[in-house]
């Protein structure tokens, strides 16, 4: 919890450009602020890995470019290429704060939008082929599973190329 406050303390005093009459409103704040987010953390997150953020960084602008150049194909395409459907994708993450990262980060896959999240289970709509829809959601996971080694019982698993 003190962590927290510190955190939130520092991101409200860059907010405020270090204007200490700015704290009137801003010790509520950072209090209400540390207290919500510790009784929405996860507790099972596990550790973080700063190699598995540096990759899903990079997966994370790879996706995002290909992403905006697959819509842009699309918009200024004569044939519209697009089978819109339901995929249904069960999660093989351990915690539930992964898989709402994982269902996040798949409007971010090219024509795919998370729908629904209900346990373990993923519905997506999808503008592309279901197959490949699961196989880029498969990578993403793997990409996520990565930045927390310890919440997937010591298993580091190696992104799929």
């Amino acid at each position: 919890m003190i962590i927290r406050l510190i955190i939130f303390s520092i991101i409200w005093m860059i907010f405020a450009q270090g204007q200490l009459n700015s704290l009137i409103v801003g010790l509520p704040a950072i209090v209400l602020a540390s207290v919500i987010s510790c009784r929405l953390a996860d507790k099972n997150v596990g550790s973080f890995s700063l190699v598995g953020f540096l990759k899903f960084s990079v997966f994370f602008v790879k996706e995002s470019f290909k992403g905006g150049l697959d819509i842009a194909r699309r918009v200024y395409s004569k044939d519209l290429d697009i089978d819109p459907k339901y995929v249904v994708y069960e999660s093989t993450l351990p915690t539930r704060f992964q898989r709402l990262f994982l269902s996040c980060c798949i409007s971010l896959l090219p024509g795919t939008l998370t729908a629904s999240l209900i346990g373990k289970t993923v519905i997506i709509h999808s503008l592309i082929n279901a197959e490949n829809v699961k196989q880029e959601v498969a990578q993403c996971e793997q990409v996520i599973a990565n930045m927390f080694p310890a919440a997937t019982d010591g298993k580091y698993v190696e992104p799929v190329s």
